[in-house]
Parts: structure tokens; sequence; C-alpha cells
């Protein structure tokens, strides 16, 4: 085999390889530190290649990644979607392809438009290249905000960046980190003018501990405070089955067990069901509601549950709705393509149809809605993996004085869904500096602190109730006052002033 053939494996499966350990940095594991070492390792595969190789290994990184990481789309589709194998296995593929095409994306552009191994091509350029596209993967087509290099560093130091520049700051440090690892271990045919070997390794190694002892440090940072007295909260996880979930003649199962854990639990301030917790309308059981008010009322206390509601134009919604005393209720804007609604509905239902595919349709919801009143201070409810799209969050500040996710992640059995998902509501937690609190239906069931830390969480597939203390919290960071657009811009220019100092080489 001629050395060249066999250097063009080797470099297909180091991209492979470093994409698949690279969900190893996220949530459950949370071995954050092989986040940089993955990228580290695509790097210095890409560099010297043409943009066309770069861009094949880009793409084998990306289903290394996606194929680990998100393997959960077929068991969500097959296992609790009711999707054929066909379909589900189709449809897995295409979702994997279409976002390791993104990973592609970034090494071709870095390769074609920084073709020389500059030190601010590796610094400056593909750092911003990483970050700009990820940010486009976060809407474009919907978008889907997951497995950002950022979400990994939670519970690193990189995560004190988060409240200034919001995730994608905490994902260029890592991309950072990866071109200083490059840089120190890889410098032979990096280009350094001004700078002899050794020189440049020590800089390294001082930019590298300068970014994490920095992250470190901003962490001690409170940008935010606590509003008047502790909020008692019960977090409820019924852990009804999906069989039964939606099923008309087991509600009685899903209204009993989640009425037993409530009324063990009057004496806290808020009480929250998760997503869809009650299998019907709420039309339909109006005179359950109004009891299960009446008698939160009585206790000072506010239900939040998750039910759908149908409107007097019949329009259905995936709703979050508060009783009791305080009252408000709150529509899922960003619905979950092809499981809540149709893209292309006109096109696509008519495909559905054909394959003997079940379609559920909701409404989205207004993209501007009112928070729900809860004791002189404001909850900000999102549904299901909302929470995943920061500037919906961010939208919502600084009036919102505390976060809530309701969720039902059965839909994605045992696999790291779940862990990932929570991780996501991490970080918005240390964005906004709220505290969060997570109810899944199954789990995961927790709270998060303004730092980003779970304090309190419940096993999994298990029925139970977790009550804690949290604070409503007031106060502006960085993140919340300036939002996504600065950092973008910033790293637009950044490309820029890299692509340009190569052209005028």
């Amino acid at each position: 085999m001629p050395k060249q053939k066999a250097q063009h494996i080797i470099n297909c499966l180091i991209s492979l390889f470093a994409g698949a350990i690279l969900p190893l940095a996220f949530a459950p594991l949370n071995l954050y530190w092989i986040a940089p070492i993955s990228l580290a390792l695509l790097l210095k595969t890409i560099l010297n290649k043409k943009p066309f190789a770069a861009g094949l290994y880009g793409l084998l990184f990306g289903f290394g990644l996606y194929g680990v990481g998100i393997p959960w789309v077929f068991i969500s589709m097959h296992q609790y979607g009711g999707q054929g194998v066909i379909v589900s296995t189709l449809f897995t593929f295409l979702f994997i392809l279409l976002f390791a095409f993104f990973i592609a994306l970034r090494s071709f552009c870095f390769r074609k438009f920084l073709p020389l191994n500059t030190l601010s091509g590796l610094l400056l350029g593909f750092p911003a290249c990483w970050i700009l596209v990820e940010w486009i993967t976060g809407w474009l087509f919907t978008g889907f905000p997951w497995l950002f290099l950022g979400y990994s560093q939670t519970n690193s130091w990189l995560g004190g960046y988060a409240p200034l520049f919001g995730v994608y700051g905490s994902s260029f440090m890592v991309v950072l980190s990866a071109s200083l690892l490059v840089i120190l271990f890889f410098p032979n045919g990096i280009e350094r003018k001004h700078f002899m070997q050794k020189t440049l390794r020590y800089l390294s190694v001082l930019l590298l501990l300068s970014i994490w002892i920095g992250g470190g440090l901003l962490d001690h940072v409170h940008w935010t405070k606590p509003i008047d007295k502790p909020i008692k909260v019960t977090l409820i996880q019924g852990n009804i089955p999906q069989h039964v979930t939606w099923s008309p003649d087991d509600m009685l199962l899903a209204l009993h067990r989640y009425n037993t854990l409530t009324n063990q639990h009057w004496n806290s301030d808020l009480i929250v069901w998760p997503e869809a917790a009650i299998p019907t309308l709420q039309q339909e059981i109006t005179p359950y509601l109004n009891s299960l008010a009446t008698k939160a009322k009585v206790h000072h206390t506010t239900i939040l549950l998750g039910i759908p509601v149908k409107s007097s134009d019949n329009k259905f919604y995936n709703a979050a709705v508060a009783i009791g005393a305080s009252t408000g209720r709150y529509d899922k804007r960003h619905l979950v393509p092809w499981g809540e609604y149709l893209p292309f509905e006109s096109i696509m239902s008519k495909v559905f149809h054909a394959l003997g595919a079940p379609v559920s349709l909701f409404t989205h919801g207004q993209s501007k809605q009112n928070l729900i009143p809860f004791n002189h201070v404001y909850i900000a409810p999102y549904i299901c993996y909302e929470i995943a799209y920061a500037g919906l969050v961010q939208g919502d500040l600084p009036q919102a004085n505390l976060l809530v996710t309701i969720t039902n992640d059965i839909w994605f059995g045992k696999s790291w869904a779940a862990a990932q998902h929570l991780q996501i509501g991490q970080m918005r937690s240390l964005e906004t500096g709220r505290y969060t609190l997570f109810v899944g239906n199954n789990g995961i069931t927790a709270i998060i602190t303004p730092k980003g830390n779970i304090i309190n969480r419940l096993p999994r597939f298990q029925t139970a109730a977790l009550t804690d203390q949290v604070y409503a919290m007031e106060g502006t960071t960085p993140w919340i006052f300036f939002g996504t657009w600065p950092m973008i811009v910033g790293l637009f220019l950044l490309w820029l002033v890299a692509v340009i100092r190569q052209r005028y080489k």
C-alpha cells in the first residue's frame, strides 16, 4: 500500500476516533478535559491538507461525535415514536449526516481560506470559524443546539466565561485551548516569524494557564443576588410509563399518582409537575383542575403543570399551566420538528401518511408571552428542549427571576439524552445567574444553582418528589445585557483578520 494512501486511512481513523471520544466530555461522564484534546486531534489531522481532504476528515469527526452522542434519535422514533425500523434508521442516519456536514464545513473553510499554518490562523481563524458554524447550527433548519463544546464545560473552570459570553464563549475557549495544544506539541510546520520553537511552547503554556485560571477566577464573581426569603419548592417525578402516558384508559393512574405526591407537600410554595403530566386536554378535566386549584389556594401554594391545551379556534398547544395561589399559562414556542409539527406540512403530511407513520400536530406558541407571576416575582417556564435555545431564554431576562424546565425524556430511554439535556440547563443557569428547576416525568429531576451546580436530584425511573429551597434572583449578567450578537460580530471580525493577514503574506 502506498505510504500516502496508508496515511490517509490513518487520518480517517484518527478523525473518527477523535469525534467518537468527544461525547465523553459531556454529561453524564463529564470528562470535560477530553474536549480540547479531541479537537486538537482533528486540527492536527487537517493541517497541511487540501480543503476537500480536510472536509472529509471533518465529516468523519462529525460521524463519530453524533453517532456516539445522539443515538437516542433512533430510540425516540422507533421505540417510543411508533416509527418503523426503516424510517427510524434512515432518519437517524440523515440527521447525523446533516450535522456531521457542519463539522466538515468548519474543516473545509479553515483550510480553504486559511491555507497557511500561521499563528493568527490557529489562534484566531480556527476558533472563530468553529464557533460561527456552531452558532449557525443553533438556528438553521429550526436549529439543533446540542453537544455544543461549551456545554461540556459546565463543571470546569471554562464555565466561568458563560455569564460574560454565553455558551459560545466557553466553546471558544475550548477551541482556543485545542489550538494551543497543537502549537505546544506539534510546533514543526507552524510559521513563527518572531518566535523560537521553545519560546512558542512557553507562550502556549502561559496562555493555556491564563485561559483556564481566568475562567476559574471569573467563576467566583456573583453577578446576581437573591430576592427576599427562600422559596420552598417540590418537584414531582411521576414516572408514568410512556405506553400509559397517552392512554385514556389509564389517565386515572397518572391523576392518582400526581395527586398522592402533591398532597404530601402542601407546605411548599411551588409544586411543579413535568411536561404533559396529565394525558388529556385541559378542557376535558376542568372540574378536577378547579378542585386542585382550590386546594392549592387554601395552602397558599402554586402548582405549575404540563398539559395539552385546545384553543377556541381548535388549535392545540403543548402548555404549562399555573393554578392555585398564582395563575398563568405558557404555550411552547419551539416545537420539535417531525414530532410535534411537520415542516413543509402540505408536502410532508402526505409522505408520512403514505409511510403509515403517526403524526402529532401542535401549534407554536406566541414568540413573546407573559411570564408566570409568582409571589411578586416571575417564573420563565420552558418545555422539553426549549432550554437549549439560548436566545429564547435571554429574551425573557432580566425580568425572569426563576427558570423552570418541564420535560418528558422518557422518549430517549436510558440513553445519555436526559443527562445532556440537564447539562444544557446548567449552562442556562450559569449564563443568567438564576436557579433552574428541572422536572422530568421519569427524570432527570434536579435543582440547579446560579453557578450551574446541581444541589439536589432524584434517581431516574423512580416515582418520587424532590423538595428543597431556592431563591428568586435579580440582577443582570453581561450575557443577559448584551446577548449573543456582540460575540458573533467579534468572531466574524477575528475571522476576517485571520483571512486578511494570510492574503497579504
